[in-house]
C-alpha cells in the first residue's frame, strides 16, 4: 500500500513539473535580469560596476567614483524634450527642491551640482521661472556664511583666450519696459553696486548702443581704460542726471547753469528757454545741481506740450541757492 502511494506521489510531480513553462536565456555579468519575453531572460539597462549603479549608463575608467548614473540617448515621445533625469515636487515650503544635490565636505572645491555641456549653444545649467506676474529668477544662488571671504551668490568664469566670451552676462530681451541686462545693489555703506577690475591694465568698462537689432555692428560710445580716464563720444558732464536733464533747451545745454530761471520757450516751440525777465508767468522751475524738488507752475499755464506737460509737476533739481 505505501509503495502504491510513494508511486502515485512521484508520478504526479513528475507531470506537474513537465507541464510548468520553461524560463531561458543569459545575460551580462553584474546587469540586473529583466524578462525580456514570458519565458527568456536578457539584460536590462541596469547595472553595476565597481560599486556605482547606472541606468543607460557606460562608465568610464576615468571616473570611477560616479555612485549613480544616468543616461539618455533617445528623444522623448511625442517631440517632448528628453531628460535623463527629471524631478518634480508641488510643496512650497522654502528649499524644496525636484533635484536636490549636497556637497558636505567643509574643504576642497566640490560642487553639489555640476552641469556640463558640448553643444555651441547649449547651457551647463538653465533655469525658468514661469511666474504670471514676472517674479522670481531662474538662476537663484545665496552665499549664507556672515563673513565675507571672496564668496557670493552667484560665480561665473570662461577661459577663453580668443574672441569674445564672458564670466557672467545679462540679457533683457523685451522691446518695451525697463529691462535691466545686468542690476547690482548693495545694502552697506561701505558696499559697492557694481566693481569692475582689470588685472592686466586694460580697459575697466565700456560701452556700445546698436548692432543687432538694425544689423548693424555695435557702436562704441565710451570706455574707461586702466588709469582711469574716460573717453566719452558724446562729451562729459559734470552734473546732474536727473528729470531736469531730459527737457529740451533752446541753444545748447552748456548755457545753462545751475540757479538759472527756465521759462517756456514764447516762440511755440516745445522747449524751454533762460528767463529774460526777472518774473515770468511762463516759468517752471530753475535749472540746479542736486536734489529733486517738485514745482508747482501757474495752471493756466500749459502751453508746453512736451513728453510731460510741465504745467502740471515739474521735478526740477534744486539751484544751487537752495530755492
Amino acid at each position: 500500500m505505501k509503495r502504491s502511494i510513494l508511486a502515485t506521489l512521484v508520478l504526479s510531480s513528475f507531470l506537474v513539473s513537465t507541464g510548468r513553462a520553461q524560463v531561458g536565456g543569459s545575460g551580462t555579468p553584474n546587469t540586473i535580469a529583466l524578462f525580456t519575453t514570458s519565458t527568456t531572460i536578457g539584460d536590462s539597462p541596469i547595472m553595476l560596476s565597481g560599486g556605482s549603479i547606472g541606468i543607460g549608463a557606460n562608465f568610464y575608467p576615468q571616473l570611477p567614483a560616479k555612485l549613480f548614473v544616468v543616461e539618455s540617448r533617445n528623444a522623448a515621445p511625442n517631440g517632448g524634450q528628453p531628460y535623463a533625469v527629471f524631478g518634480t515636487i508641488s510643496s512650497d515650503i522654502n528649499f524644496a527642491a525636484g533635484v536636490r544635490g549636497d556637497a558636505t565636505a567643509t574643504t576642497g572645491s566640490a560642487s553639489g551640482v555640476i552641469g556640463v555641456s558640448y553643444g555651441p549653444h547649449g547651457s551647463g545649467v538653465f533655469g525658468i521661472v514661469l511666474d504670471p506676474a514676472g517674479g522670481g529668477f531662474g538662476v537663484a544662488g545665496g552665499h549664507g556664511a556672515e563673513a565675507g571671504g571672496g564668496g557670493g551668490g552667484v560665480y561665473g568664469n570662461t577661459q577663453s583666450t580668443s574672441g569674445v566670451s564672458s564670466g557672467v552676462r545679462g540679457d533683457a530681451f523685451g522691446a518695451s519696459g525697463q529691462g535691466l541686462g545686468v542690476y547690482g545693489q548693495t545694502y552697506s555703506r561701505e558696499g559697492i553696486a557694481g566693481l569692475f577690475i582689470n588685472r592686466r591694465g586694460g580697459d575697466i568698462l565700456a560701452g556700445r548702443v546698436g548692432g543687432v537689432l538694425d544689423g548693424t555692428p555695435d557702436t562704441a560710445v565710451f570706455r574707461v581704460d586702466g588709469s582711469g580716464r574716460v573717453f566719452a563720444n558724446g562729451g562729459f558732464r559734470p552734473f546732474g542726471a536727473d528729470f531736469a536733464e531730459s527737457l529740451p533747451v533752446k541753444g545748447s545745454r552748456e548755457g545753462y547753469a545751475p540757479g538759472d530761471l527756465l521759462v517756456i520757450d514764447p516762440s511755440g516751440e516745445r522747449r524751454l528757454v533762460l528767463s529774460g525777465t526777472p518774473y515770468s508767468v511762463g516759468q517752471r522751475g530753475a535749472a540746479g545741481s542736486r536734489g529733486n524738488r517738485s514745482l508747482q507752475g501757474n495752471s493756466g499755464e500749459r502751453a508746453y506740450r512736451g513728453r510731460r506737460s510741465v504745467g502740471d509737476v515739474l521735478n526740477a533739481r534744486t539751484c544751487d541757492e537752495g530755492h
